[in-house]
């Protein structure tokens, strides 16, 4: 259903429905059980890897995310873009699943707070390069799992990726070419 021009009007973009449903699904299936930092297999794939890292901004994250739904209480299921300012990539995404999609899908993908991609007090600025960074990897997992869902013979009837997927709880993606981190 690939289009040369998706909904949001960003070439090769995916309809924002598409991208909520593959970024909350991802989460949902590739985010790790909460549970202490264990041990994991020395190498995956080859790669070296170290103990499952913890997301230490989980419970700060929640409290922005209280407080936000509070402040825009009655417009929850308003699409985001009405509510909040500077919606550039999932327009039509209601405003609490947008706070849902910012906190589990970013905020847990990378282990990091708002403040990584957001100033505190003016999330509409762009000042931050992380932020212009996120929507063009939203992009990035919408190709990504469009080419997934176009293979043959996948274990997974509907596979998907996520931030999850290469960031593992850390800033830093995971690459090949930089097994460290």
């Amino acid at each position: 259903m690939h289009a040369s021009r998706g909904t949001d009007g960003v070439p090769g973009a995916w309809p924002t429905a598409t991208l909520v449903f593959m970024l909350v699904a991802a989460c949902s299936r590739a985010t790790p059980p909460a549970s202490p930092a264990r041990p994991i297999p020395a190498t995956t794939a080859g790669v070296p890897m170290a103990a499952t890292p913890v997301d230490s901004f989980s419970a700060q994250r929640q409290r922005a995310v209280s407080a936000m739904l509070q402040r825009i209480a009655g417009r929850e299921h308003a699409p985001a873009e009405s509510v909040f300012k500077n919606i550039k990539v999932l327009k039509g995404v209601p405003a609490g699943q947008l706070l849902a999609v910012m906190n589990d899908s970013f905020g847990h993908g990378l282990g990091v707070s708002c403040g990584f991609c957001h100033v505190p007090g003016q999330w509409d600025s762009d000042q931050k390069p992380n932020k212009n960074i996120a929507r063009d990897m939203i992009a990035m997992a919408g190709r990504v799992n469009a080419a997934l869902r176009s293979m043959r013979n996948l274990p997974d009837s509907n596979p998907m990726i996520g931030c999850i997927t290469c960031h593992r709880v850390q800033q830093k993606p995971l690459l090949l070419n930089n097994p460290t981190g």
